[in-house]
């Protein structure tokens, strides 16, 4: 064998060997969409989307009294009414986020003492914070809807003039649907993004739905195109309902276990798979050699 053909057998080797390391690494590590829902006390919950069983994730890393989260896809956000903070999410693992805005003027805060229930959705550039309470931060028969572009400065705008539903969560649909759920669970809106109107209601209705007593807490669409929705009957606990958007027909699928969710969101989080079995890399290893051997004969 001449000294060129040893060079590039040994050459084809490693460059095997490191596709084959690389193909038995990268199968353990992938980026899914799954729902997300956090509690008042800033704890992100992971939500089963078929059953709405939560598990925990992580506590963030302030008590920021949390109005909602959103997400542009990769990226989860937060909007914290004591603060009227704008924040990202940096980590999953330590909860560390940082701050984009604050604070928004004209949004209703806790920091005046004002209760007030919402929510947080993104769409098209654009967050939207619906809260149950006016501008001013006093009630009235209506709420209020804002824009904050996503752009430096995060300045806020209000959409509506006085005729805003009294949101407990909102949602865009992959097709760019606005709908919101007014905060006892009794309405379902679709909503003009532009306006902050609502151009139809649909009355929800579905066994285990109380209106008088139940809060919603988030509003979503997961990867299968389906509304869902977290409401609370005590303040404690949340349910996980799915509503068909036609009829207004809600369905409790369960229990998400122990916690009060304000917000839902549905993100990208990569997440670490369990690393192949031995047969696995043994069929990973083999294929590579063969590649390998079938390279060497060609270049005999």
């Amino acid at each position: 064998m001449s000294f060129v053909k040893v060079i590039r057998t040994i050459t084809t080797a490693r460059a095997v060997s490191s596709i084959a390391v690389w193909l038995g690494l990268s199968a353990g590590l992938s980026a899914t969409p799954i729902i997300v829902g956090i509690t008042a006390d800033s704890q992100l919950v992971q939500i089963n989307q078929a059953t709405g069983v939560g598990s925990a994730l992580v506590t963030l890393d302030g008590s920021y009294n949390p109005l909602g989260i959103a997400s542009n896809g990769t990226s989860l956000f937060l909007y914290g009414q004591n603060n009227g903070d704008l924040r990202q999410v940096t980590s999953f693992t330590t909860g560390a986020t940082s701050q984009l805005g604050t604070p928004l003027a004209g949004v209703p805060s806790t920091l005046g003492f004002v209760p007030t229930k919402g929510d947080l959705t993104y769409h098209a550039g654009n967050f939207y914070i619906g809260s149950s309470a006016a501008a001013d931060g006093s009630f009235s028969a209506n709420g209020s809807l804002f824009s904050v572009v996503n752009a430096p400065g995060y300045a806020a705008s209000q959409l509506d003039t006085g005729a805003f539903p009294k949101v407990g969560g909102l949602a865009f649909s992959s097709g760019g649907v606005f709908y919101g759920v007014d905060q006892f669970g009794n309405t379902l809106y679709t909503l003009n993004a532009a306006t902050g109107t609502a151009t139809s209601s649909t009355a929800l209705t579905g066994a285990g739905l109380d209106p008088t007593v139940d809060t919603v807490g988030g509003l979503i669409f997961g990867t299968n195109g389906t509304l869902y929705a977290a409401v609370s009957p005590d303040g404690i606990n949340s349910e996980w309902f799915s509503i068909n958007t036609a009829t207004g027909a809600a369905t409790d699928l369960g229990s998400i276990g122990g916690y009060d969710i304000v917000g839902l969101a549905l993100v990208n989080i990569p997440v670490v798979n369990p690393i192949p079995e031995p047969a696995s890399f043994v069929l990973i290893a083999t294929g590579a050699c063969a590649l390998w051997l079938r390279r060497k004969r060609l270049n005999s």
